[in-house]
């Protein structure tokens, strides 16, 4: 079982580690190790990239994905190391930062459409580097964009807390009643959720890594809509810097 670093601090660039298994697929190599600071793709967010590094071995990470209870790093390695060889990860911090601020913002998102358009369901969704898509079971013109860029501008700058933390399903649902919000039927079987609070706005069950104050976002650029039909609208955004 590998220990998730991201979880114990989301803001962890850098860690040490003991190899536990090296694995080899069809097209790629895998490296498994006793703890790692690597998010795994998942949630609609993208895997973490980096380095993986020892004396004469380097393990270049170009993808991480979760396998049962452990965490696979997938990539290209050169040099040599065995399992119980202690090595140091690095984080491509610019890009996992980015995707953080990407993360929160699409949570934010979910509010500033509610507060123009009324009720809408989130139906999907896709974080990237450079931008990001929700979509939603509502219907929302390209007159109400500037409004909702508006409003989920005037969030981020109330600079409020964001906390991430596992909490009992019972407690999860206390949580989301506060904010006026029900807990999805995919969850009722979890015992334990990982609660994602944006003080005073919203909470949401999430697995992802998230800024640790809204004012870290940004500003936030509405990029535009498409109809998906169905009644569904695509909303894609970006954050600037």
């Amino acid at each position: 079982m590998t220990r998730r670093l991201y979880y114990e601090d989301q803001y962890m660039k850098d860690f040490e580690a003991t190899v536990v298994d090296l694995l080899e697929f069809p097209d790629t190599l895998g490296l498994v190790l006793d703890k790692t600071a690597f998010y795994p793709e998942g949630g609609g967010q993208p895997a973490d990239t980096g380095l993986i590094e020892a004396r004469k071995f380097r393990f270049k990470v170009t993808w991480v994905k979760e396998e049962g209870k452990d965490i696979i790093h997938l990539g290209s390695m050169e040099g040599r190391i065995s399992p119980g060889g202690v090595v140091r990860g690095i984080i491509d911090w610019d890009r996992r930062y980015r995707l953080m601020r990407m993360h929160t913002a699409a949570h934010l998102l979910e509010t500033a459409v509610e507060k123009v358009v009324g009720t809408a369901i989130v139906w999907g969704s896709g974080i990237n580097v450079n931008d990001a898509r929700l979509d939603f079971k509502a219907r929302i013109s390209s007159e109400e964009l500037p409004k909702i860029e508006e409003e989920i501008n005037a969030l981020v700058k109330m600079d409020v807390p964001v906390s991430a933390r596992f909490v009992e399903k019972e407690e999860a649902e206390r949580i989301l009643k506060e904010y006026g919000l029900e807990l999805g039927k995919q969850y009722l079987a979890l015992e334990q959720l990982r609660i994602v609070e944006i003080k005073g706005i919203r909470a949401d069950p999430c697995g992802g890594t998230h800024v640790s104050k809204t004012g870290e976002i940004g500003q936030v650029k509405l990029l535009g809509r498409k109809s998906k039909g169905a009644g569904i609208t695509r909303i894609r955004f970006t954050v600037v810097p």
